[in-house]
């Protein structure tokens, strides 16, 4: 889980496209549907910093849009993953003295 707001580091890498090529665009989704960017005009290889949005989703992922100079497209995405906004949830009874021999 990733807290929402918090600085967070991107890297990459794509196998088989010239590293100086600046065709490369990530984006997150937080609902599935709907990406928004992170970064554009990205080199092939390359790294960044995003703020983490401020929402509380366990439907995030990201995604990488390679463009080459001629037009072709490719694209990877992440599995899905969590961001919260919100401090985890503690129940009361949740630790439990440990038992003496």
């Amino acid at each position: 889980m990733l807290a929402a707001g918090e600085e967070f580091s991107l890297a990459w890498t794509c196998e088989g496209v010239e590293p100086e090529w600046r065709g490369v665009r990530l984006e997150i989704t937080t609902d599935g549907t709907r990406w928004d960017t992170i970064l554009e005009a990205q080199p092939a290889d390359g790294s960044g910093t995003w703020q983490l949005p401020t929402v509380d989703s366990n439907r995030c992922r990201l995604r990488i849009l390679v463009t080459a100079p001629d037009g072709m497209r490719g694209s990877s995405e992440t599995g899905p993953f969590t961001i919260s906004s919100s401090p985890p949830k503690v129940r009361a009874g949740g630790i439990r003295p440990a038992q003496r021999d």
